[in-house]
């Protein structure tokens, strides 16, 4: 028997790989290849390229930190939920408050809900849906009450988390 190439990957670096190493086939079509004893993975298209072109195709590289290796690479989603609940903190600032909510890891987290009432037992929401804005959201609550509480939605609106309910 006899194997033919039909699609090369050189790395931009023209790496030299003794051992270890993979490549794995995306669902886009791309080609994720971990470069085995050279601490580098990179991404190409499907169409590969040449050894007189590495560019060609070439979409990114990334490289391990210190002397870090990996036997195998692999590309994947991943979905962040932290086994803890959100965070939430608020600054009083004249007549409103300013409420902070974070949720460390989370990834579905697109938007913050804040609740504000006189009691635990009595919150009602007064900001329905806030973009989340990164690590940490800062909402401005004009009808500030004494007890706060945030609760972090989803891309479809629906509470995915509830931090503990704070006083100001």
């Amino acid at each position: 028997m006899i194997a033919h190439a039909t699609n090369t990957y050189y790395n931009d670096k023209l790496l030299y790989v003794p051992s270890q190493g993979n490549m794995q086939k995306l669902t886009n079509g791309n080609q994720f290849i971990g470069w085995g004893q050279q601490p580098y993975l990179s991404e190409s298209s499907y169409k590969g390229n040449t050894v007189d072109d590495p560019s060609l195709n070439f979409l990114y590289d990334m490289q391990f930190p210190n002397e870090n290796i990996s036997y195998r690479a692999f590309k994947n989603e991943w979905i962040g939920l932290p086994l803890y609940p959100p965070t939430v903190v608020a600054k009083e600032d004249s007549n409103s408050v300013i409420v902070f909510a974070s949720w460390n890891g989370s990834t579905e987290t697109t938007a913050w809900q804040v609740l504000t009432g006189p009691s635990p037992n009595c919150l009602l929401v007064v900001n329905n849906s806030t973009p989340s804005t990164g690590f940490e959201t800062a909402i401005k609550v004009d009808t500030p009450s004494k007890y706060i509480q945030v609760n972090a939605l989803n891309a479809c609106g629906q509470v995915i988390g509830t931090s503990r309910i704070i006083t100001i």
